[in-house]
């Protein structure tokens, strides 16, 4: 949301280029890696359901047996290439992070240069800064 709203205020010619198709293969690659780290390697197992389940349902009467979560099991061994999807992930999420920072600082520049009705510049500071808490 936060990229689309910069997009939207560039000129058409610097809405498309090679920068844009690096962004998107990046939100795109950041988006199968979370979802194949939540379906393949956060998916709890039997053994560590039961053991949670132990821990927990007298305390919350929850049935852990039936309910969907995300998590790991510090006991069991870590692969090293578990640890290698883990950099990747939080060097896409450091690479989007910046992303978002600078889009932030070209759009408020691109504001007050654009605008020249006070009233207009109040409403659109308003916008981003509502798009800055929603992210």
């Amino acid at each position: 949301m936060y990229i689309h709203r910069y997009r939207t205020m560039l000129t058409p010619s610097e809405q498309y280029g090679n920068r844009w198709r690096f962004v998107n293969i990046l939100l795109i690659t950041a988006i199968l890696q979370w979802e194949s780290i939540c379906l393949f390697i956060m998916k709890p197992n039997d053994k560590l359901r039961r053991k949670i389940h132990a821990a927990f349902e007298k305390q919350y009467d929850i049935d852990f047996m039936q309910l969907h979560f995300l998590a790991v099991d510090l006991d069991e061994p870590i692969d090293a290439w578990l640890l290698i999807i883990a950099l990747s992930v939080f060097f896409a999420v450091s690479i989007l992070v910046i992303l978002i920072i600078r889009c932030g600082f070209r759009m408020r520049r691109l504001i007050s240069d654009s605008i020249s009705s006070e009233r207009v510049k109040q409403i659109q500071r308003r916008v981003l800064r509502l798009l800055v808490f929603q992210v």
